[in-house]
């Protein structure tokens, strides 16, 4: 069996003469990805928490977003916001309630992006504010309505704070 991490398109990959990738091939023809994530708005009095995305995120380092991330196969998406928000802060939160539930596509890295987002309304039930180590976000501040809207932000993070605040042009719906 040859051991360069190829990755059959076959059920039986004892069966050589099926098609086969290696990792590397199997990259270059994916050109459509979706991936689901789940967030939390976290507030305490009247400051919000965000997280500064690190060197990690190319092209999005420095900006700064919602807490949360990625949910994993077969997770249910508000124990994924659980998990990531303990991940990126260390604190321990309860979700409360969805507030938005959204999807963008946009072109990435040479593949087209479908990005699913569930924001959740949180509670802080525990932890102790840290920063994440070698991950994808590499600081957590808690910032009033003021001092956000002056950050650089991802959408994420501007949709977060509308969220969290309310918007600020001052017009009524």
């Amino acid at each position: 069996m040859p051991r360069d991490k190829t990755h059959y398109l076959a059920p039986d990959q004892n069966d050589r003469s099926k098609l086969r990738l290696t990792l590397r091939q199997a990259r270059e023809i994916i050109v459509e990805v979706t991936r689901i994530g789940a967030y939390g708005i976290l507030m305490d009095e009247n400051r919000v928490l965000l997280c500064r995305l690190s060197s990690q995120v190319p092209g999005f380092a420095g900006n700064w977003t919602l807490p949360g991330g990625g949910i994993e196969f077969g997770e249910q998406p508000a124990d994924a916001m659980v998990r990531e928000v303990e991940e990126e802060t260390g604190l321990h939160v309860i979700p409360k309630v969805i507030v938005d539930a959204h999807s963008l596509q946009r072109e990435f890295g040479g593949r087209n992006m479908h990005s699913i987002r569930i924001v959740y309304l949180a509670e802080v039930a525990g932890g102790e504010l840290r920063f994440e180590q070698d991950g994808t976000t590499d600081r957590c501040e808690w910032f009033t309505e003021e001092e956000a809207r002056t950050l650089p932000l991802v959408e994420l993070g501007k949709e977060g704070i509308e969220l969290a605040f309310g918007s600020s042009s001052g017009s009524e719906a």
